[in-house]
């Protein structure tokens, strides 16, 4: 047991004389709140829920993250795997919470730290117990971090809704962020979000799409009529005579068209100038961008002058090779290390998450390539055959001769003196 409990455990006792924490600390204080600098009400609110392009992004790379198989998998001392399913952490796979599946929990977890660069996951513990039994992820962009002391540099959370304060005790929350190389100070403890690195892009990107809607909407004010009498209309006229065009020419199934009035009336051509066509045929600039800072290719989006079948492919391919596994890592680790521990002490037992891509299909070329690979190396005698389905996450075959090295018929095993037999 002991063993096990150094493999799930990360000490830090006795190292209470952190610079670094202090200096962070002392500018603050102890038991202090901490607000993130970063409008993230709004990054949901306006940058996510009112952006199409974001959400689209976003809302592929978390729906594709949330439909991977997971299991829990022990680990033995000779460093050999097997699959479990009599674990509690097959439950919460099955069900983390009461409201929600593991993939709909999964999905929100990775919207909330692609939208505002944090997601915090709270853990409930069986009274009288110290494992987790139920997982809530906790609304990112209303948590607030509470500064403990050089030791603890994090004494809890509080999640304020208006004027409800939630608070949560440090270890029962899981917080896994990304970089914030531009936070100040204490602003570091919060994660940098995408969005706010791309405020610019998807603000840009929200103006253009009002505007095109405001284009259909009011179907771009084609031209005027104007009166080529003499006489002048009166308010009255004009106002009744606006209201009728209105009428019979407003709207998107109107659009471009001019009604004809059996008065003699002059045609003033109006439309977009280049200028103006020129900003709203700008939207792939800004679609390119945002995909660049999801790390996400262009052509999954429709971008037009990037769509061809082999670039489709490859785009595919490094959409979960840079966009969704790094995020079922990021978590995957945060889980083992915060999540799984308990479990793992409770069961007396090693323990792990995992997550298996073998069928996601464009990944399978290289699944291929690995499996060649390992096929090679079990036939020239270099790895057992449980080495070989290891590899490729597979689980193992209890057989004597999947755990034996072969030595190919073409070669003599050497002798003790160094000499090598005649080879066949």
């Amino acid at each position: 047991m002991q063993k096990l409990l150094s493999r799930v455990s990360i000490p830090f006792t006795g190292l209470d004389n952190n610079k670094y924490f202090t200096s962070i600390l002392k500018y603050i204080g102890f038991n202090q709140l901490v607000l993130d600098p970063e409008n993230k009400v709004d990054l949901i609110k306006k940058g996510y829920s009112q952006t199409n392009d974001v959400y689209s992004i976003v809302s592929k790379i978390s729906r594709a993250a949330a439909s991977v198989n997971w299991y829990v998998e022990e680990i033995f001392e000779d460093g050999t795997t097997e699959r479990v399913y009599n674990s509690r952490a097959n439950e919460i796979l099955n069900c983390p919470n009461r409201l929600e599946t593991w993939s709909e929990f999964l999905e929100g977890h990775l919207t909330y730290r692609l939208t505002t660069g944090d997601s915090y996951i709270y853990g409930l513990k069986p009274e009288g117990l110290n494992y987790f039994a139920e997982l809530n992820n906790l609304q990112a962009q209303y948590v607030i971090i509470v500064t403990g002391n050089d030791v603890n540099p994090i004494a809890g959370y509080r999640m304020q809704w208006d004027e409800n304060l939630i608070k949560f005790n440090a270890d029962e929350v899981l917080h896994l962020k990304y970089i914030n190389p531009a936070g100040y100070q204490t602003s570091s403890l919060y994660g940098l979000s995408p969005l706010s690195a791309a405020i610019k892009v998807w603000k840009t990107s929200d103006e253009r799409w009002t505007a095109s809607a405001n284009v259909l909407a009011n179907k771009g004010i084609s031209g005027i009529l104007s009166d080529e009498s003499e006489r002048p209309m009166r308010p009255d006229e004009a106002t009744e005579l606006q209201a009728q065009a209105n009428s019979e020419m407003g709207g998107s199934t109107k659009f471009g068209r001019i009604r004809v009035s059996n008065k003699k009336l002059r045609f003033i051509q109006l439309g977009l100038s280049p200028q103006d066509l020129q900003l709203l045929e700008q939207g792939v600039i800004a679609l390119r961008s945002l995909c660049n800072s999801f790390h996400v290719d262009s052509s999954l989006f429709n971008d037009p002058e990037n769509k061809t079948y082999s670039n489709r492919k490859e785009a595919e391919k490094s959409f979960w090779t840079d966009a969704v596994i790094p995020e079922l890592e990021k978590t995957k680790r945060g889980l083992n290390m915060w999540f799984m521990s308990g479990i793992s002490e409770f069961e007396g037992r090693n323990l792990k998450l995992n997550y298996d891509v073998s069928n996601i299909e464009v990944l399978q070329d290289d699944l291929g390539i690995k499996a060649d690979r390992l096929s090679k190396l079990r036939l020239s005698g270099i790895i057992t055959g449980n080495d070989a389905r290891r590899e490729m996450g597979l689980p193992e075959i209890e057989t004597e001769e999947m755990n034996e090295v072969f030595i190919p018929t073409s070669q003599q095993q050497i002798d003790l003196t160094g000499n090598q037999n005649t080879q066949i």
